[in-house]
């Protein structure tokens, strides 16, 4: 059920608490929206993890990571071999020898 106040019982607009009728502002505050203005005192807590996540963070860490200058010396080695197979004059011989000269950077500081 929606109540409505007739458009003759409005009134104008409050637009400060002190343009209100007498005590409207206490009745807001305490009956109407009384969640609001006397909140109970909230404890945050994490929320609990699901069961299973230890495990997955645990085998998480446990993974063995690729050594990442063992992976740039392949993709050197593989981009090497594209180059010999390869015709001189293709696009691919052109971004092939781009590859190895960012990754021959990394390669000569280790």
């Amino acid at each position: 059920m929606i109540h409505v106040i007739p458009l003759a019982d409005q009134g104008s607009v409050a637009w400060d608490a002190w343009q209100t009728r007498g005590r409207y502002i206490s009745w807001f505050n305490h009956v109407s929206h009384s969640l609001m203005s006397h909140p109970t005192e909230v404890v945050q807590e994490p929320p609990p993890r699901p069961p299973n996540q230890e495990v997955i963070i645990e085998e998480d860490y446990a993974r063995e990571r690729p050594d990442s200058l063992h992976v740039i010396r392949n993709i050197y080695d593989i981009t090497e071999e594209a180059l010999r197979e390869g015709e001189p004059h293709s696009y691919y011989h052109s971004m092939f020898m781009r590859i190895q000269e960012e990754v021959y950077q990394v390669i000569e500081q280790k």
